[in-house]
């Protein structure tokens, strides 16, 4: 008897092959994005609010001085003491945010701890820059 694979089998099959590569793509993004926010953030636990403004996104410099972030990261950090832990809970891939322009986006959350705030979550938004490099252009905690 000859089994034949049927043509919904062929189909589903199909799908499989056309998703997988995008969603790797979509995957190393992610990974890339969040490699980016981890090395931002360990220049902000390190008190260097300088250089994370320097690897900020061309937008985000643009909307942004050096000295204003200086300032925020420094009363912010002040205001928190240093950090204890950071857990990410989440990193999804986006295509489209809210008030952000065109392009594409790793939004990453945190469960945070610090010496004078126990729980906090932290959300960073990074970006695929115009140079073709992901770096934070959004910092958020509450």
């Amino acid at each position: 008897m000859r089994r034949t694979i049927g043509i919904p089998c062929v189909l589903v099959l199909g799908l499989v092959l056309m998703i997988g590569p995008a969603v790797q793509a979509e995957d190393a993004k992610v990974a890339a994005g969040i490699k980016a926010a981890e090395a931002w953030m360990k220049l902000v636990d390190q008190d260097q609010f300088g250089k994370a403004w320097e690897n900020t996104t061309a937008f985000y410099r643009e909307v942004s001085t050096r000295e204003s972030m200086v300032q925020s990261l420094t009363a912010y950090r002040k205001a928190l003491g240093r950090m204890v832990s950071r857990k990410k809970t989440s990193a999804s891939y986006q295509a489209v945010l809210p008030f952000m322009p065109e392009g594409e986006y790793v939004v990453i959350q945190y469960a945070s701890s610090f010496e004078k705030k126990k729980s906090l979550v932290e959300t960073t938004i990074v970006a695929l820059d115009t140079d073709g490099v992901w770096r934070i252009t959004e910092y958020i905690f509450k």
